[in-house]
């Protein structure tokens, strides 16, 4: 999996439709906003590459990418920690 440096995501900002740069800044803040709590992160289908190749634009792919998010269903259950792999 590529590592993408806080440099480069510095760098990316300025690039990208000021929306996306304000989700991005606020992205961080409320991860931040976070510490020491306990987080629940759900992890949905995989999005082919073909459906992704689709959007002709980054505003495209993000709009993609958002909805995705969005229509994820809730689990029924999460998985305490302690039966997490690591």
């Amino acid at each position: 999996m590529p590592v993408i440096t806080v440099q480069e995501v510095q760098d990316l900002i300025p690039k990208l439709k000021s929306k996306t740069g304000e989700r991005l800044v606020r992205l961080c803040a409320e991860v931040f906003n976070k510490r020491g709590k306990t987080v629940r992160l759900g992890i949905g289908e995989a999005i082919s590459p073909e459906a992704q190749d689709a959007c002709q634009t980054a505003e495209e792919l993000g709009e993609m990418l958002r909805r995705a998010v969005y229509e994820m269903p809730m689990p029924g259950s999460f998985l305490p920690r302690s039966k997490c792999r690591s």
